[in-house]
């Protein structure tokens, strides 16, 4: 089913695998009113991480291109019904948020090393400038961490106007009787690819083990 006259923008970095599966159950509702907007090339590193897409999708626009492409994608930030934003220029919404359209921002947290941090009159500012201004507009902020709706309440901003959020990797389901038949009894090896921090649970894996 096509949901006609309702055009949503998602603005972003690049696409990704995690986000595909969102922006696949998007267009198929919205067609070619959904919008995916990378706003610079991937970066060599995640490319050999085996980031790197095998394929075009139709919603996707590279901003980045050439002039005519970025100058519709900056119209899209302005024309779209909804748009959503994450790791993106504020250009893009600029004259959206002046207008008071409906827009949602994504983030993880905001203060991972503390929020001693809003002591940095900088780092305060930019904070006042981009988010608390808007605390009473049409602007909101979707959570993509546990600890985003804390962090910005820190600040003022986004007050009741903060909703969970996050990753959106493909589910497959599987027939758990037909893998408990099918699992090794040979003794498990573990391989964790990821850095060990506390805030990533890497401790987690071992428990799963037992």
């Amino acid at each position: 089913m096509i949901i006609k006259n309702i055009k949503i923008s998602f603005y972003s970095n690049y696409l990704n695998h995690v986000q595909i599966p969102f922006c696949n159950e998007m267009y198929k509702l919205l067609g070619d009113d959904y919008k995916f907007i990378a706003t610079e090339p991937m970066e060599e590193e995640r490319v050999k991480l085996g980031w790197g897409l095998s394929e075009d999708y139709p919603y996707e626009m590279r901003s980045y291109e050439n002039a005519d492409t970025y100058n519709y994608c900056l119209n899209l930030g302005l024309e779209s019904d909804v748009v959503i934003t994450g790791s993106a220029l504020d250009v893009f919404i600029k004259e959206r948020l002046k207008q008071n359209k409906l827009t949602f921002r994504y983030s993880e947290r905001f203060f991972k090393k503390g929020a001693w941090r809003l002591i940095n009159p900088r780092l305060l500012g930019s904070m006042l400038k981009n988010h608390t201004r808007y605390r009473n507009k049409n602007l909101y902020m979707l959570c993509a961490s546990t600890y985003t709706a804390h962090d910005v309440s820190l600040i003022g901003a986004y007050p009741n106007k903060t909703y969970k959020w996050g990753y959106f990797p493909e589910v497959k389901k599987y027939d758990v009787k037909e893998l408990c038949e099918n699992k090794n009894q040979e003794p498990i090896t573990l391989l964790w690819c990821g850095r060990f921090l506390d805030w990533k649970y890497p401790e987690k894996a071992v428990w799963v083990m037992k």
